[in-house]
Order: structure tokens, then sequence, then C-alpha cells
């Protein structure tokens, strides 16, 4: 019997990960689009999340359930 930490997922490369993208144009007509396309119509010009981590550029943020974050940026999900 497997437990749930050892389930297989599939995913691009064969490894688990966390994907974030940022976009506004949301595809409801998914059709053959894969991976990014599949969901955002606007997936090549959407916004680079690593810009708006709440530390600053390219410092990924883990979440603080203490401290209070500008408007406008992101957090990791969970604390780390």
């Amino acid at each position: 019997m497997r437990d749930s930490a050892h389930a297989s997922y599939r995913c691009i490369s064969g490894v688990r990960h966390l994907h974030l993208q940022l976009g506004q144009k949301r595809r409801f007509r998914k059709g053959t689009a894969w991976g990014t396309a599949y969901f955002l119509k606007d997936y090549s010009e959407a916004i680079n999340p690593h810009l708006l981590w709440a530390d600053g550029p390219n410092q990924i943020t883990c979440f603080d359930k203490d401290r209070n974050y500008p408007p406008g940026t992101i957090t990791y999900p969970v604390p780390c």
C-alpha cells in the first residue's frame, strides 16, 4: 500500500514543483493548448512573479503569519 507522501505525480520533467504564473486573460476553451497556455491566453506576456516577492525581486519570501506584507507582493504559500 502506497502512502500519500510517496504518490506519483505527472509533471513536465517528472519533478514535483510549485508553478506560479500570473496572467490576466483566462482561457475558457482549452482546446489543444498545453502547459501554461492551457489556462491563460496571455501566458507569453504574463507578469514575471519573481519581480513581486515581498522581500524584493528574486528574493523568495516564505509566509509568516505574524508579518505584514506590502500590497501587491507575494509569498510562498506556506511557512518554510
